[in-house]
């Protein structure tokens, strides 16, 4: 819980001595009730008490003293329990949803309601410490777009979600999970979903018809001298009988202190919408300065903006939130608690903070953000960007899972956001991730949330990081093959990131293509 607490010492210890005594007041409901990875539930004990006091209130029609004094207990497990509520949030310094506020997401869907919220509170960040996401007043642009649409019968969206719902949504959005053992279950989780697309593609072919990716060569004297920046044209005959051959260019550049380097090519696109981000900050945790290096591909649509912001405001709320969590330090379980919120709250601020011209409401972006904490890597994924971990053998573990909304996982979080998933694979017939930042026309359909995944890395190893121009014609066994094989013929960084985009277009990717390739 230390990611989320920020009480000193006593002020912990008192309010969890509250917490004991209370759950030892004979007689009450409070002995049996638990506080279960930021859920009240009734133990069997207690669901068995309180079930006892109800049959009695019932027989107590019959017989009026039975009936008072069944009453009369009800209500002072009713008050234990509020007692219990108000002491976890004076020491989390977190709102919990009631019962009925949760239990009133299910009218987001006719499907069920959020499995975290039919039956149980949960703990959001306080309103006071939220941004408000821009579609949620009536008169945002956002709101007048979707009636529009729905009026003129443009799209297949469904009717306009009400300001409760949006409420609920917003709350869902900004929920924190205390438990440390909760959270090292969901990062457990993750990296298996990854893992298992992985082993899902070993059959699935190229979708070109010509060459596999690790039959394709860079000729290295069309580099630069350095090898390290510079810009590279290449031609492509994209049709076998075609005698006329594409020009493309491919910029490459070597970031930082020299520990990682990307390339990225407009392509077969009308326009670039692909960013990236290189940075480093500090915090202060557990007394020590951490230092904190982030690496990450933002992949836009609808425009350019929404990445280009969100190269700038991950940064900043990143910072901001590790900072906010972290102070106890960021070691052990509970360390990993305390990131594995900031993280998800930061995505969610960033998100929010996006802001849209009147002529691009659509756009969003996904974000695959590698987070480097100590000897830890996590990876943050909000769409179907992908990263992979290098081993110095060649072998590759993929460490995010693409976030398709035509994927039953995904799927179904969109429709608990009153969205839809329609037949080609699109929310609300619109943009094809079901997790995106700056998503505001989907009205809250769209999750900001990444799925996060934790690894320790050991020197020598190489994170690879890119669009999903590159998986949508290679897997993930190929890719991290290219780069290993330039890298052990000699290539920089800068050339493996090269080879790897050259490599997706000769594989016939008609997307924009970017890959980063960071070395540890």
């Amino acid at each position: 819980m230390s990611g989320i607490e920020h009480t000193s010492s006593a002020q912990t210890q008192q309010v969890s001595n509250e917490l004991s005594h209370l759950r030892g007041v004979k007689g009450s409901r409070g002995r049996s009730i638990k506080l279960v990875d930021g859920h009240f539930e009734l133990g069997p004990r207690g669901k068995e008490f309180a079930w006892g006091w109800k049959v009695a209130r019932v027989l107590g029609g019959f017989i009026p003293k039975l009936k008072a004094k069944a009453e009369n207990r009800l209500s002072s497990i009713a008050a234990t329990e509020m007692q219990q509520q108000d002491a976890v949030k004076k020491l989390r310094s977190v709102r919990l949803l009631t019962k009925g506020e949760a239990s009133a997401l299910s009218k987001l869907s006719l499907k069920k309601a959020l499995a975290a919220a039919s039956t149980h509170s949960f703990e959001v960040v306080p309103n006071t410490k939220r941004l408000t996401a821009p579609y949620k007043s009536p008169d945002s642009l956002y709101q007048q777009d979707w009636k529009k649409e729905q009026e003129a019968k443009t799209s297949g969206r469904k009717e306009l979600p009400s300001k409760e719902q949006l409420d609920l949504i917003e709350d869902y959005e900004y929920r924190l999970v205390s438990s440390p053992k909760e959270v090292k279950k969901k990062l457990e989780q993750e990296l298996e979903a990854a893992k298992k697309q992985q082993g899902e593609e070993v059959n699935r072919k190229f979708k070109n018809k010509a060459q596999g990716l690790a039959t394709v060569s860079v000729d290295y004297s069309q580099f630069d001298e350095n090898r390290k920046n510079g810009n590279r044209t290449i031609a492509i005959k994209y049709e076998p009988r075609s005698t006329q051959e594409s020009q493309y260019n491919l910029r490459y550049d070597t970031l930082g202190v020299g520990k990682s380097a990307v390339c990225h090519t407009q392509g077969r696109e009308t326009k670039m919408e692909d960013e990236h981000i290189s940075a480093g900050f500090t915090i202060k945790a557990g007394g020590k300065e951490v230092t904190v290096d982030v690496s990450g591909i933002l992949d836009g649509h609808g425009g350019n903006s929404a990445a280009k912001q969100a190269k700038k405001l991950l940064e900043v709320h990143l910072q901001k939130r590790l900072q906010e969590y972290c102070k106890d330090g960021v070691e052990g379980e509970e360390g990993d608690a305390a990131i594995w919120n900031a993280i998800k709250i930061a995505f969610v601020d960033t998100s929010h903070a996006i802001k849209h011209s009147k002529g691009a409401l659509g756009a969003g972006t996904t974000a695959n953000i590698a987070i480097k904490i100590g000897n830890d890597l996590w990876v943050a994924n909000s769409g179907d960007s992908r990263a992979i971990l290098l081993n110095k053998d060649g072998s590759a573990v993929q460490l995010s899972e693409d976030a398709k909304a035509k994927n039953d996982k995904f799927r179904g979080s969109v429709e608990k956001r009153g969205g839809e998933v329609t037949k080609n694979g699109r929310v609300n017939n619109s943009t094809a991730v079901a997790r995106s930042l700056g998503e505001h026309a989907e009205l809250g359909a769209v999750s900001a949330r990444p799925k996060i995944t934790k690894v320790p890395i050991q020197p020598g190893q190489k994170l690879i990081q890119t669009c999903d121009g590159v998986p949508d014609v290679g897997r993930t066994d190929e890719i991290a093959k290219v780069v290993h094989d330039g890298l052990e013929s000699g290539d920089t960084l800068a050339m493996a990131a090269t080879r790897l985009v050259e490599s997706a277009m000769k594989g016939y990717s008609f997307d924009n293509i970017s890959a980063m390739v960071t070395e540890f």
